[in-house]
């Protein structure tokens, strides 16, 4: 990705982990990952990603959790 750039996620239906093909996005001043349906561990390289992100003016990474009931109706 060249020059700066904005990159919109939010509500992709994207599930499990972050991958790491996020490194090739250096040049990001917006970075939205936002109700999305990632899960597992923060990747050991994401701490050193972000702070490469020298352009980034915004992270968006907004955690959804959800609930499911199990064994019947809750309002009873």
């Amino acid at each position: 990705m060249n020059g700066r750039s904005k990159l919109d996620l939010s509500n992709s239906a994207f599930s499990g982990e972050l991958g790491h093909c996020l490194v090739h996005l250096q040049s990001l001043i917006h970075l939205n990952l936002g109700s999305n349906n990632l899960s597992g561990k923060i990747p050991e390289f994401i701490p050193k990603f972000i702070g490469s992100l020298v352009s980034l003016k915004a992270l968006h990474l907004q955690v959804v959790f959800c609930c499911s009931s199990k064994g019947g109706n809750q309002n009873q």
